[in-house]
C-alpha cells in the first residue's frame, strides 16, 4: 500500500494519502477517523461538470457543509486548499449545492484543474473562475500533509498484529490466547477504518 494506491473514504474513491489526511482531520474535529461526510471523492473524471475537472485526479473531495468554518480551518491546518462553497444558481438552474471543496496540496495524482486551484489558494484567491478573494483563514497556507503521519498508524498496527500472531502461535493452555485477543483488538483499533 502506497500513498497513491486507491482506496475509499466514506464510500467515495480517494488515494491513501488523501484518506490518511481526512482521517486525521476527522479525528481532530470529532475524535474518530470516520466522521466526515464525503459528497464527491477523487478520480471522478467527468462525474460532476460544475467541478471543472478538479476531481478528475487525486486529492480532491467535497464535504457536507455542516460545521463549515471549523472544517475549513482544520482542513487547511492539514495541508488542504479548502473553501466553503455557498449554494450557486445560474439562470434559474442550480449549479451546485452548499458544500466544502478541498484539494490536498502536493497530491501527485491531482488534476491540472486542482493544481490551478492550489496556485490560486496560495495567491489568496477563492479558486473560482471569478478569481475573488479567499474568504477563509490564511494562517495555514504553507502547511502540507506528510504521508508518514498516516503511515505511522498503519505501521504501529502492523507491529501489534505481528505480536498477536506470535502470541497465538506460542500460546500454552490458553494463557497467551487471552493476551493475543487483546493484542488483536489493540491492533485493529489502530488500523485506518475500512482496512481491517
Amino acid at each position: 500500500m502506497g500513498p497513491y494506491d486507491r482506496t475509499t473514504y466514506g464510500g467515495k474513491p480517494v488515494d491513501w494519502l488523501t484518506r490518511a489526511a481526512l482521517e486525521d482531520v476527522s479525528t481532530e474535529l470529532y475524535g474518530a477517523p470516520d466522521q466526515l461526510t464525503i459528497l464527491q471523492g477523487s478520480y471522478n473524471a467527468g462525474g460532476v461538470a460544475a467541478s471543472a475537472g478538479t476531481h478528475d485526479g487525486g486529492g480532491a473531495v467535497d464535504l457536507a457543509p455542516y460545521d463549515a468554518d471549523r472544517k475549513v480551518l482544520v482542513l487547511r491546518e492539514h495541508g488542504f486548499a479548502a473553501w466553503h462553497r455557498a449554494e450557486l444558481w445560474k439562470d434559474g438552474v442550480r449549479v451546485w449545492g452548499e458544500h466544502i471543496h478541498a484539494e490536498l496540496i502536493g497530491d501527485r495524482m491531482a488534476s491540472a484543474g486542482a493544481k490551478a486551484q492550489w496556485a490560486e489558494y496560495l495567491k489568496g484567491e477563492n479558486g473560482l473562475a471569478n478569481h475573488g478573494p479567499d474568504d477563509g483563514p490564511r494562517d495555514f497556507v504553507n502547511n502540507r500533509y506528510h504521508w508518514q503521519r498516516g503511515a505511522q498508524r498503519i505501521t504501529r498496527a502492523a507491529a501489534l498484529m505481528q505480536r498477536a500472531q506470535l502470541l497465538l502461535s506460542t500460546g500454552i493452555r490458553g494463557y497467551a490466547v487471552g493476551k493475543s485477543r487483546k493484542a488483536l483488538r489493540d491492533a485493529a483499533s489502530q488500523l485506518p477504518k475500512g482496512s481491517k
